[in-house]
């Protein structure tokens, strides 16, 4: 809920994997658990992704990217449910004044274009405007439940 990590980057990978969108953007509150080492159950999946969420595809600007990383980097260092959990690579100034943090936004080692229109897979929970995320476009897609995603992305890799 304050810095991304390794289970927030392979639930991001799942996400865009699955839905064919061009990155994630999710939210950290709806990740409530850890995974320890070793053989993963539905149940330990379950724990991880209790809500029934789902995949949803949704039209964003680079520009709507930059708000949507503000939006969700605004309160820290304090933690945050609406943290933005992302599979970009964001580089920012925790210290900064918020709507001042993003510094740069990567896609695939490449900036995104602030005019360039995205698919952007989130969660229904966000397309609808939970947590506040009111700048992501139309809806193009809603797809599987995150937690089914999330576990075949896992017996696949």
């Amino acid at each position: 809920r304050t810095k991304p990590t390794n289970l927030s980057k392979i639930i991001t990978a799942a996400m865009t994997e699955q839905s064919g969108a061009d990155f994630t953007i999710t939210n950290g509150g709806g990740i409530r658990a850890s995974l320890k080492a070793g053989p993963v159950t539905i149940g330990d999946v379950v724990n991880v992704l209790p809500f029934t969420n789902i995949v949803t595809v949704v039209e964003a600007t680079g520009a709507d990217v930059y708000a949507a990383l503000e939006h969700g980097y605004r309160m820290l260092p304090e933690t945050n449910g609406g943290f933005a959990q992302t599979d970009l690579s964001v580089v920012y100034n925790r210290f900064a004044e918020p709507g001042k943090r993003i510094i740069r936004v990567l896609l695939n080692g490449k900036p995104i274009d602030r005019n360039k229109t995205y698919r952007v897979a989130t969660n229904d929970f966000l397309a609808a405007g939970g947590d506040g995320y009111t700048m992501f476009g139309r809806i193009l897609t809603e797809g599987d439940l995150l937690s089914d995603v999330l576990i075949a992305f896992l017996s696949s890799h």
